[in-house]
């Protein structure tokens, strides 16, 4: 299951440990290789954080791959939980100061959800950037008219409302933080 965080097996992990760059360029290209068979390979998936956690991938490379990878297979989940893992791993946060990272991932969900329609994964990736803290209500504010636009054209796709629905939500509560923080600051 893709879902796990286990990096190897036990019997795997000192094998995983004894990476040196040439085997990391190979298990980068078998994995990559067998990731465009089969998005959701856990064994493949595994192979990648590895390689990200020993440094022999970048956040910028990880993304790159889950973008080909969801070009060719948009309603693969793996993907999608590939993606937020590495800014998990990397302890990225979109804020204001870097919403053009915000903006990125809801381009790249509205071309999948483009491709094909009533898209929970690629919509629930936007969900758990939010739930993750990874983005913030700055970030949301930023992408809210995009998926609204979307939404105004494909009416029946609920992943997509719901979405929204989310999005609005952190952003008034964003906006309803930052007027009391204003508010706050008049007073003392």
């Amino acid at each position: 299951d893709c879902r796990s965080n286990t990096i190897v097996e036990q019997g795997e992990a000192s094998e995983a440990n004894e990476f040196n760059p040439q085997t990391g360029r190979t298990y980068s290209r078998m994995s990559l290789l067998a990731l465009i068979v089969n998005p959701d390979h856990p064994a493949a998936w595994s192979t990648r954080k590895q390689l990200f956690l020993q440094k022999e991938a970048t956040l910028s490379s990880e993304l790159r791959v889950t973008e080909i990878i969801l070009s060719r297979k948009p309603k693969a989940e793996c993907p999608w939980l590939h993606r937020l893992w590495c800014f998990q791993a990397s302890n990225m946060r979109f804020s204001s100061k870097n919403g053009c990272l915000a903006e990125q991932q809801a381009k790249l969900v509205l071309r999948v959800a483009s491709q094909y329609p009533r898209n929970y994964f690629a919509w629930s990736y936007i969900v758990r950037l939010l739930r993750a803290d990874i983005m913030d209500g700055y970030g949301a504010q930023r992408i809210g008219f995009s998926v609204l636009e979307f939404c105004k054209t494909n009416i029946s796709d609920c992943s997509a409302w719901h979405t929204l629905a989310t999005l609005a939500v952190a952003a008034a509560k964003t906006e309803t933080e930052s007027r009391f923080e204003v508010s706050a600051s008049l007073y003392i």
